[in-house]
């Protein structure tokens, strides 16, 4: 039996901006699969959101820009991660940004 990957919240640390809040959404296999969301320093939003499979997944954190996106992060969770709660950080070296990803497997 597949592991199913349970996307649960994420939260904002802080923004790409300094003075205003982040648009942020998120991608998987290149498809929006989450947002538009407006997020400011402490905020946390829900996803929930069940993705299967056994494999290992990607998700991309961005910010909507005029022009092109901001690339904020990239988290993967493999295949191979224990059943229950975990949190991954998405971050870039060059953007100021901290989000944290919280979500669980479950079996």
């Amino acid at each position: 039996m597949s592991a199913v990957v349970y996307l649960d919240y994420i939260t904002c640390e802080q923004t790409s901006d300094y003075f205003t809040s982040d648009d942020v959404y998120m991608t998987q296999g290149g498809s929006k699969i989450w947002g538009t969301e407006k997020m400011n320093n402490g905020d946390k939003k829900d996803i929930q959101r069940p993705f299967g499979g056994g494999a290992d997944l990607e998700f991309s954190l961005f910010e909507e820009e005029i022009g092109s996106p901001d690339f904020l992060g990239s988290i993967t969770i493999f295949a191979s991660e224990p059943e229950g709660a975990h949190n991954k950080p998405f971050t870039n070296p060059n953007d100021r940004a901290h989000y944290t990803l919280y979500y669980y497997v479950q079996s």
